[in-house]
């Protein structure tokens, strides 16, 4: 039997053998830490860039929920204030949109927003870039007739919003100039807000579905829906809606006390373009002010 001298000697030769191992030997002390540490930050870069950013390269699953359940006939019908629902998908890369740190959307954000138009019941427009993107978003929309459906391939820079890339991109260069994320930082996103009129003014006077209203969509204005078990819907205007007006959506509250000054400086929001609506004649006599 042991003594507890000789225990006690055991467990300090065993303490000195693991110390000099961890201080000197292959997996030292400070390589451990050291180890810990990278093993801590890739992890956390991982999951900001894979979660958060979401920067994947391929494209989000696409529920076929037609399979399992079926379109109300009643949604197929054309209403007697029938709208047209105009998008646009241009991929702008990675930006920061806002001032937290990862901040950042992605085109596989944008991508997997997308989705909520397989549920949209309206007959929509969507002008589309890239042949990818178009196939992406034809299979969105496969559980709805494809009458409802009109894809246009478009090439950014035919756009007359994109021909005053090189002039917005000057003006944001300036040291001076105030930086808003994504708003006054990147000009291709800019130009990207302002073509969404080019194509509404297309979409007007083709005048594909013969409807009374149309609206602007924003692929994301919607993202709180994707993911979650939304039924099929459709965009119909206000009740109360005056023909002869246009609506934007509300962002936050007006406050008419606020300098002119101030709201630019600080970038304060009343109403967005994310979504606008209005009729037929409106939207086009819109349009035309806008770009003049």
């Amino acid at each position: 039997m042991l003594s507890f001298g000789e225990i006690g000697s055991k467990l300090r030769r065993r303490w000195i053998t693991i110390y000099m191992a961890f201080r000197y030997g292959r997996w030292s002390l400070r390589r451990l830490l050291f180890g810990c540490v990278f093993f801590i930050c890739t992890a956390v870069a991982f999951y900001n860039f894979g979660f958060v950013v979401e920067l994947l390269p391929w494209n989000p699953s696409v529920d076929h929920w037609c399979q399992r359940e079926k379109v109300p006939d009643y949604m197929l019908q054309p209403e007697f204030d029938e709208m047209t629902v105009v998008t646009m998908f241009l991929d702008l890369g990675v930006f920061k949109k806002g001032e937290q740190r990862f901040a950042y959307h992605s085109p596989y954000k944008y991508r997997k927003w997308m989705r909520v138009f397989g549920r949209l019941a309206n007959r929509v427009v969507a002008y589309i870039e890239n042949d990818n993107d178009i196939q992406l978003f034809k299979e969105i929309r496969s559980c709805f007739p494809p009458s409802l459906t009109k894809i246009v391939k478009v090439n950014r820079y035919s756009l007359p919003a994109f021909q005053h890339l090189p002039a917005i991109r000057k003006i944001y260069s300036r040291p001076s100039y105030p930086k808003h994320y994504p708003n006054t930082v990147y000009p291709e996103y800019s130009c990207a807000m302002h073509a969404k009129y080019d194509v509404l003014e297309r979409s007007v006077l083709e005048d594909t579905f013969k409807t009374p209203y149309f609206a602007w969509l924003d692929i994301g204005l919607f993202r709180n829906l994707d993911g979650t078990e939304f039924p099929v819907f459709k965009l119909v205007p206000p009740e109360k809606f005056h023909p002869e007006r246009i609506g934007f959506s509300q962002v936050w509250p007006q406050d008419p006390v606020i300098p002119p000054e101030v709201i630019m400086k600080q970038k304060i929001v009343w109403v967005s373009g994310s979504m606008v609506l209005a009729t037929q004649e409106v939207r086009l006599q819109d349009v035309l002010t806008v770009k003049t």
